[in-house]
């Protein structure tokens, strides 16, 4: 069990190892559940969320059924991103 600490905002810093082993980075959204006495935070998933893995583009977030539109996406940033300059 970890502990935290609510500062005068109202606001909890997740630890390190939490972040880490949710793969939760900067900016990432959670919803806020109440169940009896207990803060339930989960991670929200919108959009795929890809990055680099030993140079290997991965999927990092849960797979859709529309894998194609993710494809799709990543292929046009990529477009975007060479012919912009």
């Amino acid at each position: 069990m970890q502990i935290v600490t609510i500062d005068e905002l109202g606001r909890i810093s997740l630890p390190t190892q939490i972040r880490e082993q949710l793969k939760l980075k900067n900016n990432k959204q959670l919803s806020l559940q109440i169940e009896g006495d207990r803060l339930i935070l989960k991670p929200i998933h919108n959009d795929a969320e890809v990055e680099y893995e030993n140079g290997i583009l991965v999927v990092t977030s849960p797979l859709t059924n529309d894998l194609e539109k993710i494809i799709e996406a990543e292929r046009n940033q990529r477009i975007e991103q060479l012919t912009s300059w």
